[in-house]
């Protein structure tokens, strides 16, 4: 009989690149990146469309986009296959839930975090770091596109985050002052990867 502790939830990253869909299996223990179609894409999300499921988990966010935006994002993203600018999302699937997500934009050799939220549901399990981890991984591969540098832009009161940043190698390089709508200054971080 099987040990309900013992029980391994699915994980997986799916992430769209250069107009291609993929899955990254993290439970596996190869761990590789998988193309797949669009059809099994849309099958993740047969409830809902992914830009609701994306506002859904990011509503409470003061950082948060508007569901027109992410639409936009989100379409822009589906149909864009240029090697030099091209924006990307991955979504992060626990146990085939909708529990975080990480927009990016690539422009020629730099890649831009724009966005990464994860649902209040699953703080604390070390997604916001397996998603850039893989983000990062995905740009220093040839077959993708090699990319030099990743900038991103934290709110100066968002600890966590910064925190994380730190973590995974990322540097303060300047400051915007009241860039938020609340006033709250910015901090401008780099990794050179």
């Amino acid at each position: 009989m099987l040990n309900p502790r013992r029980m391994i939830i699915k994980k997986e990253i799916l992430f769209i690149w250069k107009g291609n869909l993929f899955k990254y299996n993290l439970n596996d223990g190869n761990s590789t990146i998988q193309k797949i179609t669009k059809t099994e894409f849309d099958s993740y999300f047969k409830e809902t469309s992914l830009p609701k499921e994306m506002n859904q988990i990011s509503k409470e966010d003061k950082y948060a986009s508007s569901l027109n935006s992410l639409e936009e994002f989100c379409n822009k993203s589906y149909i864009q296959t240029a090697n030099e600018h091209f924006s990307s999302f991955f979504i992060y699937l626990y146990d085939n839930i909708f529990a975080a997500y990480l927009n990016v934009n690539i422009i020629f050799d730099n890649a831009e975090i724009d966005y990464i939220c994860v649902d209040k549901k699953f703080l604390r399990k070390s997604i916001s770091f397996q998603l850039i981890s893989l983000f990062e991984t995905i740009c220093k591969q040839e077959n993708f596109s090699k990319i030099d540098k990743i900038l991103l832009e934290v709110g100066a009161l968002n600890e966590p985050a910064i925190n994380l940043y730190h973590k995974l190698g990322y540097k303060k390089i300047s400051e915007r002052k009241n860039y938020y709508k609340s006033k709250e200054d910015a901090f401008i971080m780099e990794k050179i990867l």
